[in-house]
């Protein structure tokens, strides 16, 4: 919550006597899931580190790296009951969390995919997965500015043609920018993206 400090004051007292509240002050927010830290020029998102280091420990430790690797490709059915249920786990612990992370949500949505019947190949691909989130951690989304009527197109001026956008101070701009991707999904060249 932002706003004066009278105005938060008495919001809080009237929660209060409501529900149950825990306030954090300062710059840096832990939510369920997410950290957010806000300072003067940008806000930035990243994955609450114990779910991270839940999921090493669930797989007994895994090799870092700093790509999250190809998808492995092997059909053969995981047979022991308990690596079906780690890998499920781990899969739903990724879900949970990948909302915060745009570079694994390809990777989750493959494995997830696989939550029915899951294959050694997806499992190889989970544990990959796993190390690149454990090496990248200090990796977050930024997003820089105040200006709610720039285009996010005007950091490439020059390189392609911007839209110029007048500040009206109760209108916010919001632009998305699209794509398909045809050869990620090595099995049958569809659609990823649904675009």
């Amino acid at each position: 919550m932002t706003g004066t400090d009278e105005e938060l004051e008495k919001l809080t007292t009237f929660l209060k006597t409501k529900y149950k509240v825990a306030i954090e002050e300062g710059a840096k927010l832990s939510l369920l899931k997410p950290i957010i830290e806000v300072d003067e020029t940008s806000t930035n998102i990243y994955v609450n580190d114990k779910y991270v280091d839940g999921l090493v420990a669930l797989f007994g430790g895994v090799r870092k790296k700093r790509t999250p690797g190809e998808m492995i490709i092997n059909d053969e059915p995981l047979t022991d009951p308990q690596d079906v249920q780690k890998y499920r786990t781990g899969v739903g612990t990724l879900l949970y969390v990948s909302s915060d992370c745009p570079d694994v949500q390809y990777y989750v949505k493959e494995l997830a995919g696989k939550l029915q019947t899951p294959t050694k190949g997806a499992m190889a691909s989970l544990i990959q997965l796993i190390g690149y989130m454990s090496a990248t951690k200090d990796i977050q989304i930024k997003m820089e500015g105040r200006n709610p009527s720039a285009s996010f197109r005007k950091k490439a001026e020059g390189l392609s043609s911007s839209p110029d956008y007048e500040d009206v101070g109760e209108i916010c701009l919001v632009e998305v920018a699209t794509d398909s991707d045809w050869s990620g999904q090595k099995e049958t060249r569809s659609s990823t993206s649904c675009g």
